[in-house]
């Protein structure tokens, strides 16, 4: 995991274990961030993962990240929501910004 840290901006990673698999979840990460996460809007600009309920998002990601917008935002009660339904996580990208921020990301919605 590294972390950065800006005047305003915090950015953490977290990569797989040395290429071979993820060792965890990311019911995992947004556990070990307890209740903050409901507080933030979420960009999620890539998802790949298993679980037949969440396909249709998996879609509407690969959709935005191809033809725009770029990212489907999701607020963070719906990630948690979203993360119970995923059986695996192959791989994922967001970004987050705090809830009274702003974000136009065109029409889309993924739930």
């Amino acid at each position: 995991m590294s972390v950065m840290n800006g005047s305003d901006l915090w950015a953490v990673t977290i990569h797989d274990q040395h290429g071979r698999f993820l060792a965890f979840e990311l019911k995992d990460v947004l556990g070990a961030l307890g209740e903050e996460v409901r507080d933030y809007t979420w960009l999620i600009t890539e998802l790949d993962c298993t679980g037949d309920t969440v396909q249709d998002l998996v879609k509407q990601v690969d959709d935005a990240r191809l033809r725009g917008p770029g990212a489907v935002p999701v607020s963070g009660s719906q990630l948690l929501k979203l993360a119970s339904m995923i059986d695996q996580t192959l791989d994922s990208s967001s970004a987050l910004f705090y809830r009274g921020l702003q974000v136009q990301m065109g029409a889309q919605r993924a739930f």
